[in-house]
């Protein structure tokens, strides 16, 4: 036998299907057999493999060993003369093996091989191609001398930024995303080191064929799709975390003691500046626009006030400190607080809930300035003004945000992307159908095929034509009639302003990725919900905050029959956003559902009812897909009081 192809598999079942079909017709002309592991998967990814890839082989476990470990249990069991570990949320083009192969062939020095790899954006990723972590190489990239320096041969090394992407050339450090390796070299140097339980382990077995005299080599001419963050959130501070703990493991196992010792403190400085890091990104990409609005919002009601003293009242000193810095806030914070809550500030944005927020705003802010005493009641007409003022700003703001972003000149953001799908009639109609079944609402622009007397816009000859003409949101690639060589080409010419989506052959689902440090995004016939949705999952906070004060401010005055999880510490941790009321079950937290705080309470009214997993797995989709504050309610009230 040619080639194993091992895949290690954990709750994500549709990238894994689409990963399995691509890999089989890679395997159309090279004797081979693909071995799946699954980690105990709880997304019926074991029952997908069965029903439609009988011929792969399986392993089932029933618990999570780790990345190392399940490698290595396919790795006993494999025949192929060539190995090839690959990630479940990666796209082969057909002739990946053959190449690979060949190449492995024409050099025998080389015991492991790395392709070129993409994002789900088209986006070259860096990692296809690296250099030993030694101190010095990582410090650079801690300290961000590789992000300032991006083709230096000494700053950025680690990702070797020197090398072209497209230039094939030997390397050190392979992804283990996807590694082809020599089956008899394996079996010389040992599998894969069973310390590394998730990140390192490809490191490690890179260096390991180096030290037993074999060459690495990075094959820039086969590129593969990965969506890198759908095994695992990459920008996650547990990913941060666990991953240089790894570089630490490998440093002691490799390095000499003074370089181990070194190596290790930098690594564990690297843990805490990129988790400060992680937090600080993450919190300016949550209320980046709030912040904007804010401090705009302080200046323009700043000049209204002091164009008002000079002009109206000819006192330039007519408003004391307290108005300017705890009034004034305060009023900006309430007009913020009611345009958060009417919508404003959901995706897609939305003029009317700019304003039906503001007018809001206004009408509450008026009442507090009434119970005012009449020594702070300074100006009706800052209120008047400064409304009017903030409803106009905000909406220039957005205005000038969409054409920065999107090259469009207005306020609103389209509700509907603009999409194209590539492929013939029938697959079209399925695309339409899956999206009618998920609820995704869409601007069919049209379709490209291959034959013009069945072809709405064109061939595939003129796609970048027609995307330059209709400028589409989305493409949509139907791999059943487009060949994946194809498509990987389009989406690394075509660019990372358009969104991809893929239909496999014979699948059910449409799958890409925006972003490569996010889940991916995921159509599928049998996932609609309505808790990914931004008004329920604010919704859903807003409950949680005011039942958690209710509780915590009656809970001295009344009998509850189950308080041990409505504890005052439990309460204090939904206030402040740690917890929820209702969450997962927590071993059935599947990649395609939406991220919510872990949960007091599981979405089942008897709370000490036992179910199975599979059980599990429905209320978890049923709660996400039918969500609504008076589930919540009905399950809180049905634990404390009944």
């Amino acid at each position: 036998m040619e080639l194993s192809i091992i895949i290690v598999n954990y709750n994500v079942k549709y990238f894994l299907e689409q990963t399995i079909s691509s890999v089989l017709k890679a395997c159309k002309n090279i004797s081979s057999e693909i071995i799946v592991v699954d980690n105990n998967s709880k997304d019926e990814s074991v029952e997908l493999i069965k029903s439609k890839f009988p011929s792969v082989i399986l392993i089932e476990n029933k618990s999570n060993p780790g990345f190392s470990k399940a490698n290595n249990q396919a790795l006993v069991i494999a025949k192929g003369a060539f190995v090839l570990l690959l990630n479940p949320d990666t796209v082969v083009a057909e002739d990946c093996f053959e190449n690979c192969m060949n190449k492995m062939h024409e050099d025998t020095s080389i015991g492991a091989l790395g392709v070129r790899m993409i994002d789900g954006r088209g986006d070259f990723l860096p990692e296809s191609k690296r250099s030993l972590p030694l101190p010095k190489v990582a410090f650079y990239k801690i300290v961000g001398l590789s992000n300032l320096f991006p083709t230096s041969s000494e700053f950025s090394k680690y990702h070797l930024g020197n090398i072209p992407q497209h230039q094939s050339t030997y390397i050190e450090i392979l992804s283990g995303a996807f590694m082809f390796m020599r089956k008899s070299v394996l079996d010389k140097i040992g599998y894969l080191d069973e310390t590394f339980f998730m990140y390192g382990e490809d490191i490690d077995l890179s260096y390991r064929f180096i030290l037993a005299g074999y060459k690495n080599y990075y094959l820039a001419d086969t590129t593969i799709i990965h969506y890198k963050g759908e095994s695992t959130k990459k920008g996650s501070i547990n990913y941060v975390k666990a991953f240089y703990e790894a570089m630490i493991i490998f440093a002691k196992k490799h390095f000499e003691k003074s370089k181990a010792n070194t190596f290790t403190m930098l690594m564990e400085f690297a843990i805490w500046a990129k988790a400060g890091i992680s937090i600080i990104q993450n919190l300016f990409e949550k209320f980046n626009l709030i912040i904007i609005d804010f401090l705009c919002s302080i200046l323009a009601i700043e000049f209204i006030k002091s164009q008002w003293a000079l002009n109206i009242k000819h006192q330039p000193t007519y408003y004391p400190p307290i108005f300017t810095y705890i009034i004034v806030p305060v009023y900006i914070i309430i007009w913020l607080g009611t345009i958060y809550f009417n919508g404003g500030y959901d995706k897609p944005i939305k003029a009317y809930k700019i304003i039906r927020g503001t007018f809001w705003g206004t009408i509450f802010i008026a009442a507090f300035y009434a119970f005012l005493p009449e020594d702070y009641r300074y100006s009706r007409a800052i209120i008047l003004f400064g409304a009017f003022a903030i409803g106009i700003l905000m909406l220039i703001i957005r205005t000038i945000r969409n054409f920065m972003l999107f090259n469009k000149f207005q306020v609103d953001e389209s509700e509907q992307n603009k999409v194209i799908i590539v492929g013939t009639n029938e697959e079209s109609r399925r695309v339409i159908e899956v999206l009618e079944k998920t609820g995704i609402n869409i601007d069919y622009i049209g379709r490209i095929g291959e034959h013009e007397d069945d072809v709405l816009l064109g061939n595939y000859s003129d796609l970048r034509n027609i995307v330059e003409i209709f400028k589409p949101e989305e493409i949509i690639f139907c791999t059943k009639d487009v060949a994946i060589k194809k498509v990987i080409l389009w989406m690394t010419e075509l660019g990372n302003m358009i969104h991809y989506k893929i239909l496999p052959e014979g699948g059910e689902s449409l799958i890409g990725s925006n972003s490569k440090n996010t889940s991916g995004d995921l159509y599928a016939r049998d996932i609609n919900l309505k808790l990914g949705q931004a008004h329920s999952q604010r919704n859903k906070r807003v409950f949680d905050l005011f039942t958690a004060l209710f509780l915590l401010i009656i809970s001295p005055f009344m009998i509850i029959k189950n308080k041990n999880k409505c504890s005052i510490t439990n309460l204090l941790l939904v206030i402040f956003g740690t917890l929820s009321f209702v969450g997962f079950f927590k071993n059935n937290e599947q990649n395609y559902l939406p991220h919510i705080k872990p949960g007091l309470l599981f979405p089942i009214i008897n709370q000490n009812k036992i179910v199975n997993a599979a059980t599990e797995l429905q209320l978890n989709l049923r709660y996400a897909k039918n969500y609504s504050i008076s589930e919540d309610i009905r399950i809180v009230y049905s634990y404390l009081f009944r």
